[in-house]
């Protein structure tokens, strides 16, 4: 159930300068303002709008296609990958979304602009949900949870998800250090706060540990 991997609630709303939202908030605003070249496309590469390309269900299969076709992959073990990576996916996804309207967090652009600076943008589209947790966070940090148990913990692969988008592909040391570039990049967009995304590391993780534990016939 959603229950099993809820994380705590995020800090309670507050305009006060000593209160943990506003240097939240406070913290996106100064990050956003001096974002490096690399910083930017970092947010645009995992900013999953399927707008402008693809879902986080989308970015996280491909990768899952990349590994096998990498490995060469049975046809058995390609079942075991798509329906772990689909299970990490399902619950990521309501676990995020359960705690999304559990608390109803307000996004960082409407704090900012709001409380900081009404002026104030971010350089990737604020989703229209609330903040807490990130989806983002939540189902990549399960999804390569899952795929660190299948084929080790310090697999390195590169990202070619975004190549039709005009966008390089990255390349990562481990699965977890791409889960938590892409809960930095939420950062970088300015779409969470940095409890929205640490904690949805937590949650994502949690579901990767409890799908991981599945057993399959091989």
């Amino acid at each position: 159930t959603s229950s099993q991997c809820a994380p705590p609630a995020p800090p309670r709303y507050s305009t006060d300068r000593a209160s943990e939202m506003y240097y939240e908030a406070s913290e996106i605003y100064a990050i956003v303002k001096k974002l490096t070249p690399e910083e930017r496309q970092t947010a645009q590469f995992w900013s999953d709008d399927p707008t402008t390309g693809t879902t986080t269900p989308g970015h996280a299969i491909g990768i899952a296609t990349e590994i096998l076709q990498e490995e060469d992959a049975s046809l058995s073990m390609a079942a075991i990958v798509y329906s772990q990576v689909g299970l990490a996916l399902g619950d990521g996804m309501i676990g995020t979304w359960e705690t999304k309207y559990t608390y109803k967090r307000m996004r960082p652009i409407s704090y900012i602009q709001q409380v900081i600076d009404a002026k104030w943008s971010n350089p990737i589209t604020t989703p229209p949900s609330p903040a807490y947790s990130s989806e983002v966070s939540t189902q990549i940090s399960a999804v390569m949870t899952v795929l660190s148990a299948l084929f080790g913990d310090e697999y390195e692969f590169d990202d070619l998800t975004n190549l039709e988008r005009g966008l390089p592909p990255r390349s990562y040391a481990s699965f977890m250090e791409a889960a938590e570039e892409a809960a930095l990049a939420q950062l970088y967009a300015g779409i969470h706060y940095r409890s929205d995304t640490e904690d949805g590391l937590k949650q994502g993780i949690c579901i990767g540990e409890k799908v991981k534990r599945l057993q399959y016939i091989r």
